[in-house]
């Protein structure tokens, strides 16, 4: 498989290519998805645990919440102490985010902001044993835009950080939600960590990716460990603090090489729709039509056609015109 130019400077500012090192030396071809966020036990899931370190995750991101939701079909969306230890046994860091009916404007008070971090720093020390410095994310999932709407949410996390403060600073807060929201939070200085959602339709979040004030962006919904659907994130290489931890201490930010690489490698689409054709020509099958709610993988380009993953596999999934796919390093308007 070809590497792009970006990808070879940054693997040789990174050390990865040396003059000396041997003709027959194999580069990394292929950088695999380092964190993705499920609402599934890890543990319950056949065949998951090793197929998180075949694909070499760094990072699994799991949820704290009052309990279990089977009703919104999440039987096992809480992260549990056994989870929790086989990831680490698996050389597997975890990322937090308390998320409970948090797509529900109701939720979005000062008494549920109280008391959601209430919960999550407790049910974090004394039953996870989360280690101090890492950080605990809290969900804000929605558009909201609306000035009473914002009110809410700056009061929710004016909340969180009190209880925060008044439990000794321990853990870090991070947020994840549309740009509008985490420019305002950091603004006010309210949260930590930002968690870019993958939503390009949410109020300010292109403006947002763009500033690259971001630690993670969720740039799919749709990648697959098996039968295990899950979403996959990308790390800001400028900021690649994310907050999460290991057994004993909270991780070291993921290496700039690393980091660049995978983000070098997802696209934006141009287009609300773009087709996907089995070969490289617009004469062949059209497979798939890719929406904005998948940004691919680009695993070679040539020709002015570019070679996409959507699963988070080097399985090439078909080939796109390039002139509707746009590079990582800005998200692009659409038509």
């Amino acid at each position: 498989m070809q590497i792009s130019r970006r990808q070879m400077l940054a693997m040789a500012g990174a050390g990865f290519l040396c003059p000396s090192a041997s003709s027959a030396q194999e580069l990394p071809s292929f950088i695999p998805t380092t964190v993705i966020d499920a609402a599934f036990d890890m543990t319950r899931r056949k065949g998951m645990m090793d197929m998180l370190v075949k694909r070499n995750v760094r990072t699994v991101f799991r949820y704290y919440a009052y309990k279990d939701q089977p009703e919104r079909n999440l039987p096992h969306k809480v992260l549990r102490k056994p989870e929790a230890q086989a990831l680490w046994e698996a050389g597997i860091n975890i990322g937090a985010v308390f998320q409970y009916n948090n797509d529900k404007l109701e939720s979005i008070t000062a008494e549920r902001g109280k008391a959601d971090a209430e919960h999550a720093l407790e049910y974090a020390e004394s039953v996870i044993g989360q280690p101090g410095g890492s950080a605990i994310y809290f969900g804000v999932d929605g558009s909201w835009n609306g000035a009473a709407q914002i009110a809410g949410v700056m009061a929710y996390f004016t909340a969180v950080h009190s209880a925060f403060q008044q439990g000794g600073n321990r853990y870090r807060i991070g947020a994840y939600g549309s740009g509008l929201v985490l420019a305002r939070l950091l603004d006010a200085g309210l949260v930590d960590l930002s968690w870019l959602a993958l939503s390009r339709g949410w109020p300010g979040t292109r403006e947002f990716y763009n500033s690259e004030r971001w630690n993670l962006f969720q740039f799919s919904h749709h990648l697959w460990f098996g039968e295990n659907q899950v979403d996959g994130n990308v790390i800001n290489p400028m900021a690649a603090d994310i907050g999460d931890f290991g057994r004993k201490a909270a991780a070291e930010p993921q290496d700039f090489a690393t980091s660049f690489l995978l983000k070098d490698q997802f696209y934006f689409s141009n287009v609300r729709k773009a087709e996907i054709f089995e070969k490289p020509s617009d004469k062949s099958d059209v497979v798939k039509t890719l929406t904005l709610a998948h940004n691919p993988i680009v695993l070679q380009s040539a020709n002015g056609w570019h070679a996409v993953s959507l699963d988070g596999t080097d399985r090439i999934a078909g080939y796109v015109k390039s002139d509707v796919l746009a590079p990582s390093d800005q998200m692009p308007t659409y038509k």
